[in-house]
């Protein structure tokens, strides 16, 4: 069984759109669980309205907000399924999408799977680009040299790998599908069904995740959390993320900034001055 497991917070207004999309799957064996995260409004009504038409619908409420990570693990923990997707609750699947990733799973026995998906602008409804990454075989190396990265709401994830990492992080308050994945990809074996079945939604200020911070919290995380694999194994790139770090940090006003300089220092050591100059560099190239 597939277990796709929704996040939650105040989405009543547009998860039905999800919803109905995931009615439409062409593969039949799955649930779905939908984590309230606490909301205030009507998302308890909607959800009994699937579940009463069709039991595989579940709803969870947490007794608290634990954010979108948070909300991801009550589902991972509840789920019966050996195979999770973690999807967003305003993304679309496309019929056939759950169907083409477990047969791809089927053919290679490999313990991820991911698709293609198109980036829809949430206000506009245009494609504004696609996420088109080849993710095939032992990945960690490509997602530490920024070779490739991974979309959750377009991914099937052995269960068994998610428990073996511990869940998922919930301090993490940026870039966790990178986080994830890169824990992941050191025990799990990836293929790539090079198609378009995720429409993903972006621009939306509701999401569960939203903060405006959160681009430099988030590459904080990441690179404190892989710090010494980087140095060790990559630290030219290790050096580039830092200054994009670096880059993000000098946007902020100058009591943000304040804030985030020890921080940035003690994870930069050494390789500072290399990383200021790269920042620059960076910044010239693209004219900011």
């Amino acid at each position: 069984m597939i277990s796709i497991v929704i996040p939650s917070y105040n989405r009543a207004y547009i998860i039905s759109r999800t919803l109905d999309s995931i009615l439409k799957q062409t593969y039949l064996n799955w649930e779905c669980l939908i984590v309230d995260d606490y909301s205030t409004d009507d998302t308890e009504a909607v959800i009994n309205r699937y579940s009463q038409k069709d039991s595989r619908f579940h709803y969870i409420r947490n007794n608290r907000s634990k954010g979108a990570q948070g909300a991801r693990n009550t589902g991972i923990i509840a789920a019966q399924g050996d195979w999770i997707v973690l999807f967003d609750s305003d993304n679309i699947m496309h019929p056939d999408f759950l169907e083409k990733c477990y047969k791809r799973q089927c053919d290679t026995h490999c313990d991820i799977v991911n698709t293609w998906s198109r980036v829809i602008d949430s206000k506009t409804f245009t494609e504004v680009r696609t996420f088109s990454w080849i993710n095939n075989g032992m990945i960690h190396k490509k997602l530490l040299t920024g070779k490739c990265y991974v979309d959750n709401s377009s991914t099937l994830i052995r269960k068994k790998l998610l428990e073996d990492i511990g869940l998922l992080s919930e301090d993490c308050p940026a870039f966790q599908e990178w986080d994830t994945h890169i824990l992941l990809s050191n025990i799990a074996k990836y293929q790539t069904v090079e198609e378009l079945l995720i429409d993903y939604y972006v621009g939306s200020s509701d999401a569960i995740s939203s903060n405006k911070h959160k681009e430099v919290k988030g590459y904080l995380f990441i690179l404190t959390k892989f710090r010494y694999e980087w140095i060790l194994k990559y630290p030219l790139h290790f050096c580039k993320y830092a200054a994009i770090l670096k880059i993000c940090i000098d946007t902020l006003d100058v009591n943000e900034r304040y804030r985030y300089t020890k921080v940035f220092s003690n994870i930069t050591g050494i390789f500072k001055p290399i990383i200021i100059l790269l920042a620059k560099l960076i910044t010239k190239k693209h004219g900011k």
